[in-house]
């Protein structure tokens, strides 16, 4: 008898777990984790050219929100953060540019990049729809502007429903997108590497 108890017991509180859904992604921290990787530059092209990346700004309404899911239309879950995502933006798009090939300097650049994080969120709605945007710049010794505009990465992938996992997949794999897109710009090209 105890033991029928016990096996009901068990199964109630399985069953109330399960109607909960998974437990909710809120502060969770900033995890690196790319499924994808950077496309390289003619590093012979710029290979004398001294680059510096000034910090990027944030722009977003709210700074620790950096994902939601949609899957249920009634009932929208969100994903936040407790990380800096400037801090974390700056890391990677940093490390990103010299496994490119770019020479980054910490100063006395000949040109320098920036710019404002606009976007850094996930939209789950069955598939993982990350996206970074940041209006960018590139401005020579002078502080004159060489070129600006918006650079967006974007990624798209499927994944296990609200898992932390595969947010990090995708926001990962969003800023090496927007890396990436940065890099193929002509004008960019011309900014970063003309003498």
């Amino acid at each position: 008898m105890k033991r029928i108890v016990f096996l009901l017991a068990a199964l109630v509180f399985s069953g109330t777990c399960a109607a909960r859904g998974p437990k909710p992604l809120d502060d969770i921290p900033l995890v690196w984790k790319p499924t994808s990787a950077v496309k390289p530059t003619d590093a012979t092209a710029n290979s004398n050219r001294r680059i510096v990346l000034s910090p990027f700004q944030d722009a977003r309404k709210d700074v620790k929100l950096i994902g939601e899911n949609r899957e249920r239309t009634s009932q929208s879950r969100t994903v936040t953060t407790k990380d800096d995502v400037v801090a974390f933006v700056n890391e990677h798009f940093s490390e990103s540019l010299t496994e490119a090939g770019l020479k980054l300097v910490p100063a006395n650049g000949d040109v320098t990049v920036g710019g404002e994080i606009r976007r850094f969120f996930v939209d789950e709605t069955g598939l993982y729809e990350g996206v970074l945007a940041i209006q960018m710049w590139v401005r020579n010794r002078q502080g004159q502007t060489l070129w600006s505009g918006m650079v967006a990465g974007h990624t798209s992938r499927w994944g296990s429903s609200y898992s932390a996992g595969n947010y990090y997949e995708a926001l990962s794999n969003s800023l090496l997108a927007a890396v990436n897109v940065f890099l193929e710009k002509p004008e960019v090209r011309k900014a970063l590497f003309q003498r």
